[in-house]
């Protein structure tokens, strides 16, 4: 089995790892500065490349990477587990983007919030609160998604809920954790 990263961003030092380990690597090339303001090139790019390699589940992470992510499978019918690492309050977001312009982000919120009620679309959180908060932002149900923390194999524990399965059952292939590193036992 061939394993295949898609990245919105530039090559970098992650790439560079990823290649000399024999991973195949597709490089949107998006700047990560701009990555609020060029998402719809991305999406664009990326459900080309869906069609293209017909994967069987997408993951992201990150705003930019979620809705980028979460527009193009929307558009290819291919499932998707997006991850929450920050909290989603309003007022921590705003104080972590303090440049940030309040109706933009608002209408990103809005389309995110469309793409992420899409059945396709599935949840895994490092924490209760980014769950909870991301949830609530979104405008979907925190059924819908499962708090995973770094470290737990999640989809290997007796009497795993579906989610947790969907969430982490297709990542134990892989050997690129959530921070780039690689899994040696895999």
């Amino acid at each position: 089995t061939s394993n295949t990263v898609v990245r919105l961003f530039q090559k970098d030092t992650l790439q560079l790892a990823l290649v000399e380990r024999g991973i195949r690597v597709i490089a949107l090339g998006r700047a990560s500065r701009r990555a609020g303001r060029n998402w719809p090139v991305a999406a664009a790019q990326l459900r080309r490349i869906i069609r293209r390699e017909q994967p069987d589940i997408i993951h992201s992470s990150l705003f930019a990477g979620n809705l980028v992510a979460q527009l193009a499978a929307r558009a290819t019918k291919v499932p998707v587990v997006s991850t929450f690492t920050l909290s989603g309050d309003r007022e921590l977001l705003r104080a972590h983007q303090p440049g940030a312009s309040r109706t933009r982000a608002g209408a990103l919120r809005l389309l995110a919030g469309w793409a992420a009620r899409s059945p396709l679309v599935w949840f895994r959180a490092l924490t209760r609160d980014a769950l909870v908060t991301n949830a609530r932002l979104l405008g979907v149900s925190p059924s819908r998604g499962v708090v995973i923390p770094r470290g737990i194999p999640s989809d290997l524990l007796p009497d795993a809920p579906l989610s947790a399965v969907i969430a982490t059952g297709f990542h134990r292939n892989t050997l690129i954790n959530q921070e780039g590193g690689t899994d040696k036992e895999q």
